[in-house]
């Protein structure tokens, strides 16, 4: 009997640890604590406007491996060259959260393809206070509460409830002044917005808008023009 309790304990044991452990590394790939004081520069959606994105790094002074490149998803897809876009990012260890488009981007390098599918919800840049997300978080709820399809899709809440439509109050009216700030993009048609509380700089590069980045710590904002991409 000594026996067989004493492997039931230690059976309970290995299985909790393998909780935590699976419990730990889910939630990692949810959400991203990033510290450091360097430059950072957030970037808009790419979606694969390789040739833009180039330009807006040449604009804001990128220095590699000193500045840190963050991007608020949305880095492939809908444009000419998500392959050029995710090799750079994965090569420079540029960071950047899962957008709405993300998951339907096919890659032809396997570690480009690893690299995007492993990307989190949200990256807080916690010496600066900001989260980065996509597309925005309903308030009230803890970031490990967070339903990760509206991270990816919010716009507004309508009738009360979070939702994808773009007619609805914004979500970020709903912001309360204990969040931290948050920068997204994702609402590419309401282009730049500019709140106490939030930050939104999907600016349609791939739709012949403008492609942007917030600096930090300077909070200062570059953009460059884009040409609309059209598929042949």
């Amino acid at each position: 009997m000594r026996y067989v309790t004493r492997w039931v304990s230690v059976c309970l044991t290995v299985a909790l640890i393998w909780y935590l452990y699976a419990l730990s590394n889910s939630s990692g790939r949810l959400h991203r604590v990033v510290n450091g004081r360097g430059r950072y520069i957030i970037v808009g959606d790419i979606h694969g406007m390789n040739v833009h994105f180039m330009e807006l790094l040449k604009k804001v002074r990128y220095v590699p491996f000193h500045d840190t490149v963050v991007c608020t998803g949305d880095v492939g897809n809908k444009g000419p060259d998500s392959e050029k876009v995710v090799t750079w990012l994965r090569k420079h260890d540029a960071i950047s959260v899962k957008g709405n488009h993300d998951p339907y981007v096919s890659l032809t390098s396997k570690q480009n393809q690893q690299w995007l599918d492993s990307l989190p919800y949200s990256v807080y840049l916690s010496f600066h206070d900001i989260l980065v997300v996509h597309a925005g978080i309903v308030p009230n709820i803890s970031l490990s509460q967070q339903d990760p399809v509206m991270m990816t899709n919010l716009r507004t809440f309508v009738k009360g409830q979070p939702s994808s439509s773009p007619k609805g109050t914004p979500w970020v009216k709903y912001l309360k002044d204990n969040n931290p700030h948050i920068v997204f993009g994702h609402d590419a048609r309401s282009g730049l917005q500019l709140t106490p509380k939030a930050t939104g700089i999907d600016t349609g590069c791939v739709y012949g808008g403008r492609l942007t980045a917030l600096i930090l710590p300077s909070r200062e904002r570059i953009s460059v023009p884009c040409k609309k991409f059209v598929k042949p």
